[in-house]
This record gives structure tokens, sequence and C-alpha cells, in this order.
């Protein structure tokens, strides 16, 4: 069952809430019902820019009814790979029922499970991580196990620059976890060592996942004769 207790938060209203307190708030989208109750399971994050269908709130929910998934976001008209529905990638990784797993949210909407933030510090207010708060606590929610779920069947309007090729915003990516989790630093360095060889059809996916998680990567291949040199670097 879908949680019942939702608060949407706009941040472009002067005195909005911090989502770690999770209190109520007025909200722009009328046909949107929200339950003020400062116990939410669910806050759901929308910015004053985004144009959202109608009966955009229940599939995004939806998710949650998984105990594992600890945040969830729509596609978008302009964002990052896993949710641009410009560029959408058939191959995603299967998530929950109607939707796939992503590394991070865009920022401009997006809902939370309280408890599951809470559980991994919530929104860190590091001055080096000023703008990427959200991607920080993606990284921590994903490293402690759960699923962070885009759900297919919405698709909101956010505007933007036009979208990049895939391989270009796939690069991109990549780069922007690396910046996350040099910023979110805390603690001694970790390497990931990867022996390889002929892994062009693995290595992308081993990389990503590798993202966010440590300080570097180093590959090691041992004469492979596809592309697996290529793709890693």
């Amino acid at each position: 069952m879908a949680p019942h207790a939702v608060i949407v938060i706009d941040p472009s209203v002067p005195g909005a809430p911090d989502l770690a307190d999770a209190a109520p708030a007025a909200v722009r989208d009328d046909p949107v019902r929200v339950i003020e109750r400062t116990d939410a399971e669910v806050v759901v994050v929308v910015a004053g820019d985004v144009s959202l269908p109608a009966g955009w709130l229940a599939p995004v929910l939806e998710p949650f009814t998984d105990p594992w998934v600890a945040a969830v976001g729509p596609m978008l008209s302009s964002g990052p790979p896993a949710q641009d529905a410009a560029g959408a990638d058939d191959d995603a990784t299967p998530g929950t029922d109607g939707g796939h797993a992503a590394l991070r949210l865009d920022a401009r909407c997006w809902a939370v499970r309280v408890a599951a933030a809470r559980s991994a510090g919530g929104l860190r207010a590091l001055p080096a991580l000023a703008g990427i708060e959200v991607d920080d606590l993606c990284r921590r929610l994903t490293a402690a196990g759960h699923t962070i779920c885009v759900v297919e069947g919405v698709c909101a309007d956010v505007g933007g620059a036009a979208p990049l090729e895939r391989a270009e915003a796939i690069t991109r990516e990549i780069g922007h976890l690396a910046r996350v989790a040099s910023a979110a630093r805390v603690g001694p360095l970790l390497s990931a060592a990867l022996i390889v060889k002929d892994e062009e059809e693995n290595l992308p996916a081993c990389l990503a996942s590798l993202s966010g998680l440590v300080d570097e990567v180093v590959v090691y291949d041992t004469g492979s004769t596809d592309r697996t040199v290529e793709i890693a670097r």
C-alpha cells in the first residue's frame, strides 16, 4: 500500500520548511491533495518552475510500497541520463514495476522516504555540498542498500538546455558523481581495483556502480581484444 502521509514542498517559496523537519507547507498545484502531518512517511519536493501532468502524484508514490525504495523521481524533459525522457535508455537497470533504478535524482522534482533519509544522515549542509545535497543523499542511500527509482510513466517539464548526445551525457554524469563523492569525502580514502579482459559488455555498468562509492578506480587490463580499454579510459 502506498504511503498515505505526504507533504509537498516548493523550495522556491520563501520560508519553505527544511526537509529534515518534514513540516507541512502549502503547495501551488491545486489538484494535489496535501495531507499536512509532521510525521509524514514521504516528502515530495517540487521546484516552482516544474510543470507536472495531471495525476502525477499517485504513480510517484507507488514504488514506495517496496520497503527498500528510498527515493523516487519522474522522467524529465531535461535532466540526468537516468531521468532524461528525450534520451531514455531502453537498457536501463530494472527497478520496481513501471520504473528503473538510478544512482541519483534531479533535485527539482523528487520524493524521499523520511525514515530512510534520516537513517542515512539526512540532507547535509556542508559548504562543499552546496547545490548537490540531494546527490549526496542519494549516494548514501544507495550505499546503504536502498533503491532509487525513476517512474517511467510520469514526465515533468523542467526546461533547460537541449539534450546532450548519449555518450557525452553519460561521460558528464560519471564526472558529476565523482565530484559529489569528492565533495562529500569524510574519513580515509578508498580505491577500487579491477583486473579485466574482454569485458566491454559488463564494464560500463560496473564502473557506473562504483561512482560515488570510492575515491578512485584502477583498471588493470590483461590483454583485451575488444573495447574494454577504450571504455575504461
